[in-house]
């Protein structure tokens, strides 16, 4: 995952629910490749991680997310590369638009915002419909190690802070 101000802190919990749906794997290690350094958010008194490289491991699969600098609340692009041994796909997301190339084709489409998707997730669950998403308890244990690591990165520059400002 690559991208200039997409959220690292906020965000990458959405890209690690798709990594272990394709690892299977429920331990991870993490590694900062590159150091990140801490920025005010958008949202008021909360932060983000900027210009640095978040190695996670899982078994012998890989996810890297990488967060380059901060060109503008405006500037928003992210690349999402997913490869195996047979497959390659890239995902380009941009304001407005969101392209797909795999086998040398590209598909255009438009993805819901968070919000509707979530509330249409809502109301299935509601109705009761077979939903798949994580159940709460896998959830808190599988984003663990992630928090743990924004925790430990927090309190290296704020050594007696209880929280971690980040959403």
């Amino acid at each position: 995952i690559v991208g200039d101000n997409w959220g690292l802190c906020c965000n990458s919990l959405h890209y690690l629910d798709f990594f272990y749906g394709f690892s299977g794997s429920k331990k991870l290690n993490i590694i900062e490749k590159k150091k990140f350094r801490w920025i005010k958010s958008k949202r008021k008194n909360y932060y983000e991680l900027i210009n640095g490289n978040l190695q996670i491991n899982a078994g012998s699969h890989c996810l890297n997310l990488y967060s380059n600098k901060k060109v503008s609340e405006k500037t928003y692009w992210l690349k999402v590369l997913i490869k195996n041994k047979n497959n390659r796909w890239l995902i380009v997301e941009k304001p407005g638009e969101n392209i797909v190339f795999h086998k040398g084709v590209k598909k255009s489409f438009k993805a819901e915002y968070l919000s509707i998707r979530m509330t249409k997730i809502i109301f299935d669950i509601i109705k009761n419909k077979n939903v798949r998403i994580s159940k709460y308890k896998d959830a808190t244990v599988n984003y663990r190690p992630l928090i743990q690591f924004f925790e430990n990165k927090w309190k290296l520059s704020h050594k007696n802070a209880t929280v971690v400002p980040i959403t």
